[in-house]
Order: C-alpha cells, then sequence, then structure tokens
C-alpha cells in the first residue's frame, strides 16, 4: 500500500539508457498507487512480470506508464485490477499480455503502438487510442493492433484524436 510508484524513473531523468525489467511481482493496493514508471527511457523492455493493483480506481493510478520513453516493450505481462494497466507513448509495444479489470486495459498517446497477441478481458476499455496520462485527447498515430483476444469488456476499443490505425483481431466477444 504505497501512494507512489513501486519502482520510478521519473519524467525528470536525463534521456537515455537502455532498462530491462524481468520476473517481478508488484503488488500495490493504495487508490493513488503505481507499479512501474519508466519514464525518459530511450529502449526499456518489462518481461513476464505481475501486476496486482486489486481495484484501484484513481484516475492516476497505472501499473506500467511509458508515455514519456521511446522505444518501450512489455511483453508477456499479467496485469490485474489498475484504472490503467499500460500508459503508453512513443514506439511502444505491448505484446502477448493478459490485461484483466482495468478501467483502460491500455491507453496511449503520441505516434507508434503495436498490440499484438493476448488477453483482454473484463475492462471498461481494453485499448483506448488518442488519450493522454490524464485521459485527455492526444493526436497520435501508426497504430498496429492484431492477434489479440478481448472478452466481456464494455468497449473493445475506442479511438479518439487518431491519424492512422491498423486493426487484426483474433477474437472479439460480446459482453
Amino acid at each position: 500500500t504505497f501512494a507512489d510508484a513501486l519502482l520510478k524513473r521519473s519524467v525528470n531523468s536525463p534521456i537515455g539508457g537502455v532498462h530491462s525489467i524481468e520476473n517481478l511481482r508488484f503488488t500495490n493496493n493504495h487508490n493513488s498507487g503505481k507499479g512501474v514508471m519508466a519514464h525518459s527511457c530511450v529502449g526499456v523492455k518489462i518481461t513476464n512480470c505481475q501486476f496486482a493493483g486489486t481495484g484501484i480506481s484513481n484516475s492516476l493510478a497505472s501499473a506500467i506508464e511509458t508515455y514519456n520513453s521511446q522505444a518501450a516493450t512489455v511483453d508477456t505481462c499479467t496485469i490485474i485490477g489498475w484504472n490503467v494497466g499500460v500508459m503508453a507513448g512513443n514506439a511502444t509495444m505491448v505484446l502477448d499480455c493478459d490485461i484483466t479489470g482495468c478501467v483502460n486495459g491500455i491507453r496511449h498517446q503520441n505516434v507508434g503502438l503495436t498490440v499484438l497477441g493476448g488477453r483482454y478481458e473484463v475492462n471498461t476499455i481494453g485499448i483506448k487510442v488518442g488519450y493522454d496520462e490524464n485521459d485527455a485527447g492526444f493526436q497520435c498515430g501508426g497504430v498496429d493492433i492484431g492477434g489479440l483476444s478481448m472478452e466481456l469488456n464494455q468497449t473493445a476499443i475506442q479511438f479518439g484524436a487518431v491519424a492512422s490505425a491498423t486493426i487484426r483481431a483474433r477474437r472479439v466477444a460480446a459482453a
């Protein structure tokens, strides 16, 4: 129960570096708590991690934030019960993740989001594109979504300020 991020690289950090986070479990039950803030990175990879938020409803609570980084990859992670599962930014790839019980499974701003494989279930919105960290409209493009399973989300994919997107879903099922 922590009011900030469990692992934090500040937005004010000097830009650079390659960062890798692997095989960890993050649990934060604080209403404004976060999991990992990976900001100001050029090359960050979060692999095979679990994020448990147990129903955090504060709009600022995110399991993973990469919106101030470039070339971020979130691979084979399990994210359960956050306001935002992945708050993604420039050139972010989300691969084979299981995101369940979030308000927004993924929220994306800026250019370059690739979502391949994985399960997005029982979220209010599975993937929300064209919205910033404060949920305000934010111009984006270069979105590629494919090969994933979406079930029991109130909305599967919501687009805001999006210039270009490609969607190739594996399975979309209604609630």
